[in-house]
Formats: structure tokens, C-alpha cells, sequence
């Protein structure tokens, strides 16, 4: 999840580093809030107009409790859940990027591939008729591959400075699960997919 360099130079190597929000959609947007992302690593332009990247980030969203409990109630099961699940991810990625142009404003189209590295936690109480049912708590982990989709812009702020402007839509397998041992409840939340707004820099080390 991050940047390369628009430079005219080929033989460019330069870091990268952004940060912005993360906005689930699809199932994943019924239980869960919108969330923070950031990255930063290495890259290389060999053209103008490509550009590839190594890689690494991390993102983190909560659990939208009231949204959870609803569907609970929905389902007519007279249970309640008060904690924290929030699902964590870490992806590993290959970049490629497409410049239209190497001057003034530079839009471009990114594609990237790769890992993405899962850790969602269940921690609290579950009532049932208001009355405290038991303590859960658990985790799961999981690698699932992904594919990112995006656009972007780059306005040069500095010599050898870009400001990176990005839009992604994600798409990896992030499945949450809570298992409700005290009521004998077992639920499946998968979060497939999401968006990711970032704002950031690139900085030129050597050309």
C-alpha cells in the first residue's frame, strides 16, 4: 500500500510514506466502523511512467457494537454483546503504478498484489434477557491473498518532495469469527472488501 516516485529520471529509488482511513463496504460495513491505515517502504522507477513498490502497511477498524447487537435482536435470539473485536491486517504487497504524464499534476493508476495478514480479537461479555450469560474471549489468524485496485495524483511540493494523493478498493478475504460459547451461539462475520483514502509523501534518495 504505498507510493512511487513520478520523477522524470529513470533509475530512481526513493521511500514513501502515507496515512489516511479505511471505510469497509459490502458486509464488512454492517458490523464494523470505519478505521485508520498507514504504510511507508521502498521503490523504484526504471520509466517515467512506471513505477513499482515493495510494500508493507497496516490497517485497524472496531466493531460497530450497536450494528452487531441489532442483528443479534433481529435474528430473535434475546442476547446482547458489550466489548471489543476490533480486526487488525497487515499487508504485504507489489506495486505497480502508470503515469500519464511526468510534469505539473501527474494522475496514475496503481495496481497491487499480495499478502495480507490477519488478526481479529473478541474480547467481553455476552447477556442474555439482560442478565450476564458468560465471558468470551478469543482470537483468530489467518493470510489471505488480495488484489487493490486505485487512482491517484502527485503535486511536486519540493526538489525531490511529491505530495501523494490516493484512492484504493481492496479486495481480500478477512473473515471474523466469534463463537458465543455461553448462550451456544456461533457467528460469522466475512469482510471482504474496503475502501482506503491516503494522503502522503515521496522523497527522492538517489537518482
Amino acid at each position: 500500500m504505498f507510493s512511487v516516485f513520478s520523477f522524470a529520471q529513470e533509475n530512481v529509488w526513493g521511500i514513501t510514506a502515507y496515512g489516511g482511513t479505511a471505510i469497509p463496504t459490502s458486509g464488512f460495513a454492517d458490523f464494523y466502523n470505519s478505521g485508520y491505515t498507514f504504510s511507508g517502504g521502498a521503490i523504484y522507477s526504471f520509466k517515467f511512467s512506471t513505477r513499482i513498490a515493495i510494500t508493507l502497511g497496516y490497517s485497524r477498524w472496531a466493531l460497530d457494537e450497536d450494528a452487531f447487537n441489532n442483528a443479534l435482536q433481529s435474528d430473535s435470539l434475546n442476547v446482547s454483546f458489550k466489548g471489543e473485536a476490533p480486526v487488525r491486517v497487515i499487508p504485504l504487497l507489489l506495486q505497480v503504478k502508470w503515469y500519464g504524464t511526468n510534469e505539473g499534476i501527474k494522475p496514475y493508476a496503481l495496481i497491487e498484489g499480495g499478502f495480507y495478514f490477519l488478526k481479529s480479537e473478541f474480547s467481553g461479555q455476552v447477556f442474555s434477557s439482560d442478565s450476564l450469560a458468560g465471558n468470551i474471549s478469543g482470537s483468530n489468524s489467518s493470510t489471505n491473498t488480495g488484489i487493490t485496485l486505485g487512482l491517484g495524483i502527485n503535486f511536486d511540493i519540493f526538489k525531490n518532495v511529491e505530495l501523494d494523493v490516493a484512492g484504493r478498493y481492496h479486495i481480500v478475504s478477512l473473515n471474523n469469527s466469534y463463537n458465543f460459547v455461553p448462550v451456544n451461539l456461533g457467528s460469522t462475520i466475512s469482510s471482504d472488501q474496503y475502501w482506503s483514502v491516503t494522503a502522503g509523501l515521496n522523497i527522492i534518495l538517489i537518482e
